[in-house]
């Protein structure tokens, strides 16, 4: 499947930007106004563990195989 040079371009930003807003958002989990002990653990070490996964997957496939070739 080919893609638009446009469609290419906003990939390789999203792609870039990535990382950042991966951060902000585990940012955002710490200041979290959770009333239940439980479920501020779950935000930390569930919610965040796995949105560093998420963000490795991403870049895993679009490094093995991007959306160019």
């Amino acid at each position: 499947m080919t893609y638009a040079q446009d469609s290419l371009d906003a990939f390789a930003k999203h792609l870039e930007s990535l990382p950042l807003k991966m951060r902000l958002l585990q940012g955002r989990l710490l200041t979290l106004n959770l009333r239940s002990p439980r479920a501020r653990e779950y935000a930390l070490h569930g919610v965040a563990r796995r949105l560093r996964l998420l963000e490795r997957c991403l870049l895993t496939v679009f490094r093995k195989l991007p959306p160019e070739r």
